[in-house]
């Protein structure tokens, strides 16, 4: 098979941290322990049945201010088919755990919900994505012409969920529980698209 085009965009949600007060500031810093070893960790594909889990947060702590940070995107792959007649698209959605983190006092349920929530969210746009492609596009010549302006479309609308979510959510904490229902409703709703897989003729 021959890859045609391999897309990739990601969004780094965040967390809210209660603000700290410190009149204690120092120019020098004694050494510390060694710099641990390099995040190496794959991405993690989203998946009903494994939810992220505290360890998957891995990167190295980010902003003041913040509790955590979730890294994700979501992937657009498309190849010719062996039988030369056909063109494969597959879309996923996926977090890094490497360029995600979370503090260790806020390592608790209450952030990871907030965190899983957003890459719901990432989930939820790329089967939009996926449903597009399906609806929209007729052969290999068609998708060529029309893959990035629906790709950046879907993108800014996810872009802009993430950042609804997390306004209301830094405003009015109980928030969440309204987000997590309705972003599993609708993943609900669209567990027919989760395989987010599409082949149209090349011709």
């Amino acid at each position: 098979m021959i890859q045609v085009l391999l897309l990739a965009i990601g969004f780094v949600a965040s967390a809210p941290r209660a603000l700290e007060m410190s009149s204690d500031r120092r120019a020098m810093v004694a050494p510390g322990p060694p710099a641990p070893a390099p995040c190496t960790s794959a991405e993690i594909l989203w998946s009903p049945t494994q939810r992220l889990g505290i360890a998957d947060f891995r990167g190295p702590s980010g902003a003041d201010g913040l509790s955590a940070e979730a890294s994700t995107g979501i992937g657009s792959k498309s190849v010719a088919e062996a039988d030369g007649r056909h063109f494969r698209i597959t879309i996923t959605s996926f977090f890094d755990p490497c360029d995600s983190w979370m503090r260790a006092e806020e390592r608790n349920a209450y952030t990871l919900g907030h965190e899983q929530v957003h890459f719901d969210i990432t989930e939820l746009h790329a089967r939009q994505l996926a449903r597009r492609y399906r609806e929209e596009v007729r052969n290999a010549k068609d998708f060529m012409r029309v893959h990035q302006r629906y790709y950046e479309e879907v993108w800014k609308r996810s872009r802009e969920m993430q950042q609804r979510y997390d306004r209301e959510v830094y405003n009015d904490p109980e928030a969440q529980v309204r987000w997590q229902i309705d972003i599993a409703r609708r993943i609900n709703e669209t567990a027919g698209e989760e395989r987010k897989v599409v082949v149209v003729p090349i011709q």
